[in-house]
């Protein structure tokens, strides 16, 4: 009986889109969700770790429940880790152009920071054999979740500023989730 329920969560292709969701968290968790209560209990607590940590080995995690492979979950561990150590190229301002149609400098560096954030996807599937690598393309939407998150976040009370950050990460890290999933399962 056990064994026919494992089976089922490693192999059920339904059940897999639950790392969409779950790759969201992580990668929100990297980006400081959390953050301040962690640091209050472990002082020590940083970027680095929640890197590691949350971006990493969640990341490990869900390759490992998408291709129930060792070997391809602690590629992303090291891979992923690595990726989150890139900048953002100081372009996640937008050029002050949030909730207009824009396609100056950040746009274009965000495009090439998403592709950046699913090409490491992209590295390791290919090296274990799968062939839709061409979908870490779908990175390249980063700049749009950022845009979309103007529109679903409340004006703060910064003068006419909305910290967009937070749920750029969320519909983001959701992106990379898809990316991810439709990598293995197609």
């Amino acid at each position: 009986m056990t064994h026919d329920l494992v089976d089922f969560l490693l192999h059920d292709i339904y059940l897999k889109l639950l790392v969409i969701p779950w790759l969201a968290l992580m990668f929100r968790l990297r980006g400081g969700l959390l953050g301040d209560e962690l640091h209050k209990i472990f002082k020590w607590w940083g970027s680095t770790p929640a890197r590691i940590i949350f971006w990493g080995m969640g990341s490990g995690l869900a390759a490992w429940w998408l291709t129930n492979n060792e070997l391809i979950a602690g590629s992303t561990i090291i891979l992923f880790y690595l990726d989150s150590i890139f900048g953002w190229f100081d372009a996640l301002a937008m050029g002050g152009q949030y909730g207009k149609i824009y396609f100056g400098r950040d746009f274009w560096l965000l495009v090439l920071r998403g592709v950046i954030w699913t090409l490491p996807i992209a590295i390791i599937l290919v090296f274990f054999g799968y062939t839709n690598w061409w979908l870490f393309l779908l990175g390249a939407v980063c700049p749009l979740c950022y845009q979309l998150a103007y529109f679903i976040t409340p004006p703060t009370l910064v003068i006419g500023g909305r910290n967009v950050i937070p749920w750029g990460e969320w519909l983001f890290g959701g992106v990379i989730g898809i990316t991810f999933y439709l990598m293995v399962v197609t």
